[in-house]
């Protein structure tokens, strides 16, 4: 059965705590598990993303209060992928859980980078 436990943590008390300089500092760790890969990225799979989950198991355990699981998560490698038009391969990466698979269809250009709601 499902208890409903009250909050123990206030909102200004939480605010108090939370100090900017220290949510910066651990964004910055975070950006340094991307950049300390040749890829400068934290890509799904790639080693930025896996010393990032660490990191973070290893923080939540370090609280105590807290059981940590890291699930294996199996995704395609986004550099294995190519893109060929009328012959010519170019260099490309696959999007952050792309399916797998060998699809073939007319490419079309897009004004603005398909950011306008008409594209």
């Amino acid at each position: 059965m499902e208890q409903n436990l009250p909050l123990t943590v206030s909102q200004n008390k939480l605010r108090r705590v939370l100090l900017r300089s220290n949510l910066l500092a651990k964004a910055n760790t975070l950006q340094g598990f991307a950049y300390a890969t040749s890829d400068r990225n934290r890509l799904i799979g790639r080693p930025g993303h896996t010393a990032t989950v660490n990191w973070l198991a290893d923080t939540l355990k370090a609280t105590g209060y807290y059981d940590v699981t890291v699930e294996p998560f199996v995704t395609s490698d986004p550099n294995s992928s190519t893109l060929s038009v009328d012959g010519k391969t170019y260099r490309s990466k696959a999007m952050t859980g792309s399916p797998e698979g060998n699809p073939v269809a007319p490419l079309v250009a897009v004004a603005n980078l398909g950011c306008d709601a008409v594209s």
